[in-house]
């Protein structure tokens, strides 16, 4: 395997990874998979910006927004496709987790908490990758 990017050979070397393991090409995901994390990452995308719009001036109507933003990422994150549903689970389960209990929490009334703490999530090393290249079919 050639390394082309130092971020690559300092994440493999922390995960125990020998730096001359051969790749192989696990080929296309299937359209089903494809168009479920297409949707997830479109959703997930507009429920940040609504997260963004809401820090910046809270209100009922972008809190509404932001409620609507997340009832569509949940549903989008939510695929029946088996493979997608395992991607979209690895890439968004957390932050899936996080929101709903941060608005049942508000829902009860609670009002003390930080909300831009949980985005944007850690991303994995695929996730990495496609950020890098651009490619949000792989």
């Amino acid at each position: 395997m050639t390394v082309t990017d130092i971020r690559d050979a300092k994440a493999f070397r922390a995960m125990g990874v020998p730096l001359n393991s051969p790749v192989i090409d696990g080929g296309e995901l299937p359209a089903p998979a494809t168009k479920a994390m297409v949707g997830g990452y479109k959703a997930a995308i507009a429920f940040r910006k609504c997260i963004y719009a809401y820090t910046d001036k809270p209100s009922a109507s972008t809190q509404a927004a932001m409620w609507r933003a997340f009832h569509r990422f949940m549903a989008k994150t939510a695929s029946d496709d088996r493979l997608g549903a395992a991607i979209l689970d690895s890439e968004f389960g957390k932050v899936r987790a996080e929101w709903a209990d941060l608005f049942d929490r508000w829902r009860a009334g609670e009002t003390c908490f930080e909300i831009s703490g949980m985005w944007p999530f850690v991303p994995t090393e695929a996730t990495k990758m496609r950020q890098r290249t651009g490619d949000v079919t792989r």
